[in-house]
């Protein structure tokens, strides 16, 4: 006979894709005819605009636009020019359980940009791209948890002992799409712009907080604007943040959960202008997705033992396993380096560093992390020509964790000054990081007995003196002698928490 069980449901996103997928493109361009020839290659930087995610049939794709920009010196002139590029990219994953309803986030960062003259009209322009993918699935954990309606079947005589397991799991998966206007005025104390050569933007999010089921989030876009001067076009460089606040609708998470905002660029124009036409004033129009993940822990009961007074039970077990993805923590390191230059390094314009992919090696309980760092300068030497110089250099972290993964983002002030042989500069480098394990477990999944042939316990005595051994339960000394942890506590005036003491001699009733 079956004996009815309880289920308990326990609701969360399970993440069904976890893939880091490198990308190169590139693309040769013919510089238009409004613009000149082109005599060398100053800068290269890009923002990466995502315009789409699908899903379906075990693949992810990602895809969008590198919008570039490639500043140069025209041929017999100093007069710096820029040429605009747009590199589209597709970037797929895959994964089984991958489906048209799974929700993804897509990180897609840029890690490098470059461009070489092919000839005086054409360039080779070339960006390097780090996609992080995650997709979740609606899921759910349905395990025993007791008697059907609370009651035990007393015919049975069954016991049954439950226990708990945790794991950290997403709770809600969510995005919003949202957009950014404003003017920024460049300083008085800085000459005016004759020219917008390139704007590279950061989105930044700053604080989270649930109210009800509305996700409050603040955050910045940092931007860099290099512009060419104009009194005599020497390149300068600005910086402006643009703040945003908004609101994001969730279902299923709590207060005390993290909250992962992954937000993306989307479209970004910008226009040196705006109601004044002095040269002063940046327009700028930025549009972008927050993806949110929020991660809370999840505790799941489920029966762990359970045995009969009266009958052979025939425990049937199932095996389950799940993903623990514990919260990320943000580790700070920081890059000293120096970009090799001709003598003669006057002024630093810029500098920009991007962060590659990260690997991670592990050996005696810990796990260094590298990634390549990519850092690109506009200087002006001591002959007032504009210059640039690029270097490729590695920071390293120490964690601790077998089954770390990391990604590494450029944040902060990047440092930068005209040193002996070149650049000195000093990099902050930020690690986010988390470890991912496996919890296993076999909960008991049901419960028979044959009602035909019960157990015959008519020789056994109505109470048994027993001692205790060491580490030995409560359950088991029940489970022992055909009694129950309730008829042993009750004549042995236990309280419900007490354990048995190692080598005491407790009175264990029959249950009846």
């Amino acid at each position: 006979m079956d004996i009815n069980l309880e289920h308990d449901k326990v609701r969360f996103a399970k993440n069904v894709l976890a893939a880091r997928v490198p990308r190169e493109e590139t693309a040769d361009v013919i510089v238009p005819d409004s613009l000149p020839d082109i005599a060398r290659i100053i800068d290269t930087d890009a923002n990466v605009l995502v315009r789409g995610k699908d899903s379906e049939n075990g693949r992810v794709t990602v895809s969008g636009i590198v919008s570039a920009t490639v500043v140069y010196v025209p041929d017999g002139s100093e007069t710096l020019r820029r040429v605009a590029v747009e590199l589209p990219f597709e970037v797929a994953a895959a994964g089984t359980e991958v489906a048209q309803a799974t929700r993804v986030v897509a990180r897609v960062n840029l890690s490098s940009a470059d461009a070489i003259v092919v000839n005086p009209r054409k360039i080779s322009v070339r960006a390097e791209l780090i996609a992080d993918i995650t997709g979740y699935n609606d899921a759910e954990l349905a395990l025993p948890v007791g008697f059907k309606d609370g009651a035990e079947p007393t015919e049975s005589g069954t016991q049954l002992l439950k226990d708990t397991f945790s794991f950290h799991a997403a709770t809600d998966v969510r995005e919003k799409t949202f957009s950014v206007t404003d003017e920024y005025a460049i300083p008085n104390t800085s000459p005016a712009a004759a020219e917008l050569l390139r704007a590279n933007v950061t989105l930044t999010p700053d604080e989270s907080k649930l109210v009800g089921n509305k996700l409050i989030f603040k955050g910045a876009a940092n931007v860099r604007a290099l512009y060419a001067r104009v009194d005599n076009n020497e390149p300068m460089e600005t910086e402006f943040k643009l703040d945003f606040s908004q609101i994001m609708e969730l279902e299923n998470a709590a207060a005390d959960d993290t909250f992962e905002l992954v937000p993306q660029l989307t479209g970004a124009y910008f226009d040196l202008g705006g109601e004044n036409e002095t040269g002063r004033v940046i327009t700028a129009e930025l549009h972008a997705v927050a993806q949110c993940v929020a991660t809370g822990k999840k505790t799941v009961p489920f029966l762990t033992d359970a045995y009969s007074t009266r009958f052979e039970l025939a425990p049937r077990r199932d095996f389950v396993s799940v993903e623990d993805n514990a919260p990320a923590g943000r580790f700070g390191a920081v890059l000293r380096a120096n970009l090799v230059t001709p003598p003669g390094v006057a002024r630093v314009v810029s500098v920009t560093a991007r962060a590659g992919n990260v690997t991670n090696a592990y050996e005696d309980n810990t796990a260094t992390l590298r990634c390549p760092v990519n850092v690109s300068a506009v200087y002006v030497n001591s002959d007032g020509q504009v210059q640039s110089a690029n270097g490729r250099f590695e920071a390293e972290l120490n964690a601790n964790g077998a089954n770390v993964n990391a990604r590494a983002e450029c944040g902060g002030e990047v440092y930068a000054v005209a040193a002996e042989g070149g650049i000195e500069v000093r990099v902050p480098v930020e690690f986010t990081a988390h470890e991912v394990s496996r919890l296993e477990v076999s909960p008991i999944s049901g419960l028979s007995y044959d009602e035909e042939t019960p157990t015959d316990t008519k020789a056994l005595p109505s109470l048994v003196l027993a001692r205790a051994n060491e580490g030995e339960t409560l359950w088991q000394l029940a489970k022992k002698h055909r009694s129950t942890t309730e008829l042993i506590r009750e004549a042995n005036d236990m309280e419900e928490n007490d354990a048995p003491a190692s080598g005491k001699f407790l009175v264990i009733p029959k249950k009846r």
